[in-house]
């Protein structure tokens, strides 16, 4: 995919955010441990993108209704993107996801790191399968970090990873 960023708006998605286009624009977002979803239908020009630091919160599976931070939480960042999707008049039965990130980068607790990234990855394809959306594509895991672009316009995904 090339990034014609002069045709199209860029939108920076930060860590605990997610992101609903309907328009043609490139979502950016830089990840490490974390995860971030697109969901998507290609009956509809609206894409999704959640960029969730932490597998689950203590709130378990209250955490959607009771958590103010919920998108900084892969679990229930994915549920709640899947409500906005709904409450965008897509047919939920006709998403695709495409799965980013979870890399366990080197850092003075490299352990924990790695455990978050993989518990990331594990929750991410867990919920998305609890939803009943079908994975479409994912690069995920290893040792460094990524730079996705994702046209909203095409939902194709640009990944450059990271030094």
């Amino acid at each position: 995919m090339e990034l014609k960023q002069n045709d199209m708006p860029v939108v920076f998605l930060q860590p605990g955010e997610y992101y609903i286009s309907r328009k043609p624009e490139i979502i950016v977002t830089v990840l490490g441990s974390c995860v971030s979803v697109v969901l998507y239908s290609k009956e509809s020009d609206v894409c999704g993108i959640t960029h969730s630091q932490l597998p689950s919160c203590s709130y378990g599976s209250e955490c959607c209704r009771r958590c103010d931070e919920s998108y900084r939480y892969t679990d229930c960042s994915i549920i709640r993107l899947v409500q906005k999707m709904e409450e965008s008049k897509i047919d939920i039965k006709t998403l695709g996801a495409k799965v980013f990130g979870g890399a366990g980068l080197i850092a003075s607790n490299s352990a924990v790191k790695d455990k978050i990234g993989r518990r990331n990855i594990e929750v991410a394809l867990g919920t998305l399968a609890k939803e009943g959306i079908k994975v479409i594509s994912r690069d995920t895991g290893g040792s460094k970090g990524r730079k996705l672009f994702l046209n909203s316009k095409t939902k194709e995904v640009l990944i450059k990873k990271l030094q």
